[in-house]
């Protein structure tokens, strides 16, 4: 079945954010007072998204959070974050953008393009623009956008409808097992990249590349 669109998650596929979002994360937590290791960070959060990740630290910090201090932890980090992006603007992945280009002019008379994201539009909108690709999105949904975020498939069937494709011919490219169940769950078949995680972190992808620069889009829609 040839795939008529081509989604894209953000952080750790098309752009080298992950360790701002980390540094960002850790940075309020400590305000807050909470001793938090990153030394596994990245395995245990990458795709969990902002409020699982402040519920979690809160829980092992022995703290409870209501909804008003998650909140207020979840605005903080993000105002960290955009002060981190603009003293060192994350760099896109190798590849990637050259990828999205080739797919959104293979597919223009299909469903296109998409950029699917836990984030929030506000930290992802300004570096889609600032690589030069905004404009060539024919779907762009982020936490902002549904009330669930990955795993649950929501963002994804949001994408595929903002496309006017049927999941079934959609592929999806991912960098964690969050989004990749997203993903599958949404119907979607799913290329995951090794950015974030190692191959058999990956295994519910229908294909594991190491890097998106091994990928081309008659891999995506054939797949």
């Amino acid at each position: 079945m040839r795939r008529e669109a081509v989604i894209f998650d953000f952080d750790g596929v098309l752009a080298d954010s992950e360790p701002l979002h980390e540094r960002s994360v850790a940075m309020a937590a400590r305000e807050r007072g909470w001793v938090v290791d990153v030394s596994d960070f990245s395995d245990r959060f990458v795709g969990q998204g902002d409020r699982m990740v402040f519920l979690t630290l809160a829980e092992e910090a022995g703290e409870a959070l209501d909804e008003a201090g998650l909140g207020s932890m979840i605005v903080r980090k993000r105002e960290l974050f955009r002060v981190l992006c603009a003293e060192m603007p994350p760099e896109p992945l190798a590849g990637g953008v050259e990828l999205l280009r080739a797919c959104a002019e293979a597919l223009a008379s299909f469903g296109g393009v998409g950029v699917c994201t836990g984030s929030r539009r506000p930290e992802v909108e300004p570096l889609l623009e600032r690589f030069g690709v905004r404009n060539v999105l024919g779907s762009f949904v982020t936490a902002d956008d549904v009330h669930r975020t990955k795993p649950d498939p929501a963002c994804y069937l949001l994408s595929c409808e903002r496309l006017g494709v049927e999941p079934s011919r959609a592929v999806a490219i991912e960098d964690s097992p969050t989004g990749i169940a997203s993903a599958k769950a949404a119907g979607l078949r799913v290329i995951a990249v090794e950015h974030s995680f190692a191959r058999d972190r990956l295994g519910e992808a229908d294909a594991v590349v190491r890097t998106i620069a091994e990928i081309t889009p008659g891999m995506l829609l054939e797949i």
